[in-house]
């Protein structure tokens, strides 16, 4: 499973959950098995691990 998060304003990080387990709730709760997160900019994909 992937779950991503993120926000129009930019206020919360931007974020991805993987694994077999993922949990994306709208009171903010997120979690999963691996959990990336990382700010809102125009160059996201080179802070990202490959």
């Amino acid at each position: 499973m992937v779950g991503l998060r993120g926000s129009y304003d930019q206020t919360l990080p931007r974020g991805l959950a993987v694994g077999s387990r993922v949990f994306v709730c709208d009171n903010l709760a997120f979690s999963g098995e691996v959990t990336i997160k990382t700010k809102q900019t125009t160059f996201i994909g080179q802070r990202l691990p490959s």
